[in-house]
């Protein structure tokens, strides 16, 4: 992996809002908010909109799952899953 000073973070989304405008507002506050964490640029993914099969072959073969809503449904385990988000991006740059 080549991460560093000028890398940007990559995010793959499971978005559990039914109504459009809704999900588009809360993605678009927690993109801002991660953006302002990490001081560098944030590309987010819904599962949705992720249709090209070769991308999603990708994806899933790289991705590195630091957090899952069905196992806590509260803002302290997102708060923890940008914390860990924040050590895996600071052990990359390493």
């Amino acid at each position: 992996m080549d991460f560093g000073p000028e890398s940007d973070v990559d995010l793959l989304l499971d978005v559990d809002v039914k109504e459009d405008l809704e999900a588009g507002r809360a993605l678009w506050n927690v993109w801002d908010g991660l953006e302002a964490f990490f001081q560098r640029p944030v590309d987010m993914l819904t599962e949705d909109s992720l249709r090209n099969p070769y991308l999603r072959k990708e994806i899933e073969r790289a991705k590195v799952k630091i957090y899952d809503g069905a196992s806590r449904q509260n803002w302290f385990g997102v708060l923890e899953a940008v914390k860990a988000i924040g050590s895996f991006t600071a052990e990359m740059e390493m």
